[in-house]
């Protein structure tokens, strides 16, 4: 009996969630969306709309104070749902042919 290698080629995925609560509790209080599997998938660029169209924040989500802790100009944001747009890309490893993927979606601000 041979073993047989199984190599892995699932699709980068990023999971962000729909809500947060930055309210200073130290429990949920920054926007940290997740890729999937880290080994294959890099988060490239976060970027965080109001409703208007506005940016409020811009990061690349690889620490703390490049997450979005639910304020714009140094003030807390109104309790609202925003809009997030993620720029992803596979390692080369995976998939290089593959480029920049794009997550939409809306998370909801709590207090």
């Amino acid at each position: 009996n041979q073993p047989y290698e199984v190599k892995d080629k699932c699709l980068p995925v990023v999971l962000a969630p729909n809500i947060f609560t930055p309210n200073g509790d130290g429990v949920n209080d920054r926007f940290v969306p997740q890729p999937l599997s880290i080994p294959r998938t890099s988060i490239v660029n976060v970027k965080i709309f109001n409703r208007w169209g506005e940016l409020l924040f811009e990061g690349d989500n690889a620490r703390p104070d490049t997450q979005w802790d639910g304020t714009y100009k140094g003030k807390r944001v109104p309790q609202d749902t925003y809009v997030y747009v993620i720029e992803y890309v596979s390692t080369p490893a995976n998939f290089p042919n593959m480029g920049t993927q794009t997550l939409k979606g809306g998370v909801l601000v709590a207090y």
